[in-house]
Formats: structure tokens, C-alpha cells, sequence
């Protein structure tokens, strides 16, 4: 997976094994582009088949907080997020949420805090024939599909304000 950089290094970086680095008491192994955040295991974990995750504001001084309870999960959660981000965007309100929330099923991902707004709504992922679709503080729809094709029934379906990133 370390080989494929469009599936771990085009938003967030996951790092080279010699780039791992402990910071209080966690195994960092992911970085956000610009250094804001940081994914880790805490070293009291690392002997579990499938520890939790943390992440924490690298500047800011605040502490190490719950992200993911598998790296697993969170290993999923980076190569669906590297992969997503050459979809499609658009802000999201109440009536597209709700009409996404009727059209397309939930997947079975747990909700998890989006690191830039760790207070606010969860991170959510859906999925539709051919589509996937991540839903961020409530705010922000990311969408993409296996073709253009399916991308555009997505549009169709949830009409508004799409920032076009993906050519098919």
C-alpha cells in the first residue's frame, strides 16, 4: 500500500517506515499535508492484533484524542479519504442531507471526528451503485464513482454547487 501514493499521500501522507517518529508517548504514521495533524498509536497499544488510533492538533498543544478503535479502520478511512479527494465536492445543507441520508445507504464505517473540527458532527460514509460518498462535520459532501457516469447521478440526485475535480 506504501507504493501507492494517489491511495496514501494525496491529501495526508502515510509515513515511510524511517519517518516514524514517537511523539508523547504515540507512534505517529500519518501527517496531514501541511503539518496541522497527526495520526498515531499510543505505545501502550502497539502490542494489540489491531490498536486503536489517536490524532491531535500538532501546533495547537492539545492533547492526543480518540479518532479510529482499529488501525484497521483507520488504514480503510486513509485510502477511502486519498481516493475521495479526487471526486467531487460541494457544501451541504439540511435538505441534501436529508435527501442523501434517503437515497444512499450508510456504510458500515463507525462515525469519527474529522480532526479539523473535532468537536463538531462526525465524519460519515454512504454508498450508492457504483458511488461512495463521505459526509464531514455535516457541512461538506465529497463524492465519487467508479465512472463519470455515476458521478453525474449523483449530481442529478443531490443538485447544488459541485466543485468538479474528477474527469471519469
Amino acid at each position: 500500500m506504501g507504493r501507492r501514493d494517489d491511495l496514501t499521500r494525496r491529501q495526508d501522507r502515510l509515513l515511510w517506515p524511517d519517518q516514524l517518529a514517537v511523539h508523547d508517548d504515540t507512534l505517529v504514521f500519518r501527517v496531514e499535508n501541511q503539518v496541522v495533524a497527526e495520526w498515531g498509536v499510543p505505545l501502550a497499544a502497539l502490542a494489540e492484533a489491531d490498536p486503536p488510533v489517536v490524532f491531535r492538533l500538532a501546533s495547537s498543544g492539545t492533547g492526543w484524542r480518540p479518532y479510529l478503535d482499529r488501525v484497521s479502520l483507520a488504514g480503510l478511512d486513509m485510502v477511502l479519504s486519498e481516493w475521495l479527494m479526487a471526486g467531487d465536492l460541494r457544501d451541504l445543507d439540511t435538505a441534501a442531507l436529508t435527501e442523501l441520508e434517503k437515497r444512499f445507504r450508510p456504510l458500515p464505517m463507525p462515525e469519527y471526528p474529522l480532526w479539523a473540527e473535532a468537536d463538531g458532527p462526525p465524519t460519515r460514509w454512504f454508498a450508492g451503485d457504483g458511488v461512495i460518498l463521505r459526509v464531514d462535520i455535516g457541512e461538506w459532501l465529497w463524492a465519487r464513482g467508479k465512472t463519470s457516469r455515476e458521478l453525474a447521478a449523483v449530481r442529478q440526485a443531490l443538485p447544488g454547487d459541485w466543485l468538479l475535480t474528477e474527469e471519469g
